[in-house]
């Protein structure tokens, strides 16, 4: 498993986000991973409660052949922006933003799915 640093540009924010790779070469099927609600990173993880749940999935995915791409919430570790502002419109361009990112990779065939729970 690799994993590079990505910027996802949404609007006037700049969204730091991870991408996720099996070992190998070659065009792979990719998956956009959607924390829930709150004030999460992009491996799903508040203050005082590191679970690494997204992160642990982007290891499973990769491992079935699969590359990922989390994000961290807007105004959330290296995100820029205002978490407390951001309403559900923000957050939905975000994840637009960021799946568009994710299908403009080379690493991927384009073919891409979500993952995601919660908000």
């Amino acid at each position: 498993m690799r994993e590079r640093p990505v910027s996802v540009r949404s609007g006037d924010v700049e969204l730091a986000a991870t991408l996720t790779l099996p070992d190998g070469d070659g065009p792979l099927p990719g998956c956009l991973l959607l924390s829930g609600s709150g004030p999460l990173d992009r491996d799903s993880n508040k203050p005082g409660q590191r679970l690494d749940i997204a992160r642990s999935l982007a290891a499973a995915l990769a491992d079935a052949g699969v590359a990922t791409l989390r994000y961290d919430k807007r105004g959330v570790s290296g995100s820029t922006g205002d978490y407390l502002s951001a309403s559900f419109d923000d957050e939905t361009a975000d994840a637009i933003a960021a799946l568009d990112t994710l299908r403009a990779l080379d690493y991927t065939t384009g073919r891409v799915a979500v993952i995601g729970h919660s908000r």
